[in-house]
């Protein structure tokens, strides 16, 4: 596995452990109270309706955009479409002939 996907396995694996130890430690963090009530489903339901979607939004946004600026697999970028500008005619164009 290249270093570069091992490093992004570790800090996801350093998230998901320091994410249980403050549940663990806290779980007023998470759920607003030491039991699962009204609060806690609204939390929740704020972050799924809400939050999730606008940064999945956001990050979508990002990838697009750099992989339209990097092009595909690290190639060349894609260049941008040129209007299509007709050329003058050559041939006796402008000299009255």
């Amino acid at each position: 596995m290249p270093l570069h996907a091992r490093l992004v396995v570790a800090a996801a694996v350093v998230m998901v452990w320091l994410a249980l130890a403050a549940l663990a430690v806290r779980p007023q963090i998470y759920f607003g109270a030491p039991e699962v009530g009204e609060r806690a489903l609204l939390r929740f339901y704020v972050l799924h309706v809400y939050v999730l979607p606008a940064l999945l939004t956001m990050l979508l946004a990002v990838h697009v955009w750099r992989v339209r600026k990097d092009g595909f697999a690290g190639g060349e970028p894609v260049a941008e479409p040129r209007a299509a500008v007709a050329e003058p005619d050559r041939e006796g164009a402008g000299d009255g002939r």
